[in-house]
């Protein structure tokens, strides 16, 4: 009879909420060839040569590997582990080279080490026990990454210009003018020459009527205005 083959074991990145915060762990897991011999855990390939044993409800994908040591580090993607970086206490993780940001890399990429805080930004710690990776946001963006595309890019658009108000256009308010021949002034009040004040000062003496034109009393009051302001400025100055 023949021995079963052993099993090279393997660990993976656990994070839970406990009354004294987020705690993390490296959970033990092992090589595989099937999902039968993962005790009810299903078989992942991490790269050509190797399969692991994850929770039946996880992705590989987001699977964050412990490590003592970079040698306990397999290729992921093609690409081999740069480091084993130490993120909390006694607890390290594998962290890739490469210049593309990746979920199981905690998104760091170039000389980025993986830090507590990249964990935290991963995992959702809202939530109260064990917290899951797939409902997290690495990039911040309001998007959890079990449905975000691109789990380490920042999926936020500019900002419309306006607010999404086209600026040629006016919003729609009436800017004080009136059509030709209209009978509205600007304050919406009565028109000069209604008779309501039939010694009104400016009563058709220069086109300051708010007929004139389709010109409001309001906006003839202020020309005016600023005209004996200009004259009396200009006798001071004599």
């Amino acid at each position: 009879m023949l021995a079963a083959p052993a099993r090279a074991e393997f660990s993976i990145l656990h994070a839970e909420r406990t009354s004294n915060g987020v705690v993390l762990t490296c959970n033990e897991t092992y090589e595989c060839t099937g999902t039968g011999e993962c005790d009810g855990w299903q078989c992942a390939r991490v790269n050509a040569d190797l399969q692991i044993c994850i929770p039946p409800d996880h992705q590989l994908r987001f699977e964050v590997l412990c490590c003592e040591t970079v040698e306990d580090c397999p290729q992921r993607d093609g690409v081999n582990a740069r480091s084993c970086s130490t993120v909390a206490g006694d607890v390290s993780v594998c962290v890739w080279g490469g210049t593309v940001p990746r979920a199981y890399n905690l998104c760091t990429s170039g000389n980025t080490a993986a830090t507590f805080e990249s964990v935290l930004a991963c995992f959702d710690v809202v939530a109260t026990g064990s917290l899951s990776f797939a409902q997290g946001d690495c990039d911040g963006d309001g998007e959890i990454n079990g449905t975000d595309s691109a789990v380490c890019v920042p999926n936020i658009l500019p900002p419309p210009i306006d607010g999404g108000v086209n600026p040629n256009e006016d919003l729609g308010v009436d800017d004080g003018g009136t059509d030709d021949g209209g009978t509205v002034s600007i304050d919406q009040g009565p028109r000069a020459d209604t008779g309501a004040n039939p010694t009104a000062p400016f009563q058709g003496g220069g086109g300051c009527s708010a007929g004139s034109g389709g010109r409001s009393s309001g906006v003839a009051l202020l020309a005016m205005f600023g005209v004996v302001v200009t004259w009396r400025r200009r006798r001071a100055w004599a």
